[in-house]
């Protein structure tokens, strides 16, 4: 297998089809917030409605039973900063093209839609929350792939620099214990973030076991 840092930009792009697709579609779907907030509720986990500054929303179950399944999947494509899109986006790229180079665009598509589902749903439901979005989720998903399966396979391309690794779980700590919301006023998605990591790491612990290969 040839190291990802040896290919040009294009033939890495190439290698990870999917990691290239969910970034446009994350810079589409906050475009989507920017420019057309009408919008937004087609994407959101559920649908809501707004009228004289009140929003109701419907249940999921009514979304899911009408056959609007990719709620459970689109929340991650809508960030509400163009910052929160940039850090995101360089995230999955560097962690994301890795895990889709190893074990192939299908096995990785699979994945994205497991980590996915299980982060929106469990912030949706752990923390009777409606209007999140992002990338994040995800993000933790493969960088618990990517931490599980290195300890099984020893892969070169498994490797991510220390510095980001304790960044990434540093940051995690941070959001739980309350710390980020109290000094930057931000919200995080921390059922998303942790629960994006244990799955990830599940599979992880399926491509160690090579279920993927």
């Amino acid at each position: 297998m040839r190291d990802l840092n040896n290919l040009s930009f294009v033939d890495q792009l190439r290698q990870a089809p999917i990691v290239f697709l969910i970034l446009v579609s994350s810079f589409i779907g906050t475009g989507i917030v920017e420019w057309m907030p009408s919008v937004i509720h087609y994407l959101t986990i559920q649908d809501f409605h707004s009228t004289a500054n009140i929003n109701s929303f419907d249940s999921i179950i009514i979304s899911i039973n009408a056959g609007e399944v990719w709620r459970l999947v689109t929340p991650i494509f809508l960030h509400f900063s163009i910052f929160h899109l940039i850090f995101n986006s360089l995230l999955l790229w560097i962690l994301g093209q890795k895990i889709e180079y190893s074990i192939g665009s299908l096995y990785f598509f699979m994945s994205v839609f497991f980590i996915s589902i299980i982060s929106n749903l469990s912030q949706y439901l752990l923390a009777k929350s409606v209007l999140f979005g992002g990338l994040s989720g995800l993000v933790y998903g493969l960088l618990g792939f990517i931490w599980i399966s290195y300890k099984f396979s020893r892969e070169p391309i498994m490797l991510i620099p220390q510095g980001l690794f304790g960044f990434m779980l540093v940051w995690l700590f941070l959001g739980i214990s309350g710390i980020v919301e109290i000094i930057l006023g931000i919200q995080v998605a921390n059922a998303a973030h942790t629960t994006g990591l244990i799955s990830g790491m599940i599979l992880g612990c399926l491509n160690g076991y090579r279920f993927f290969k």
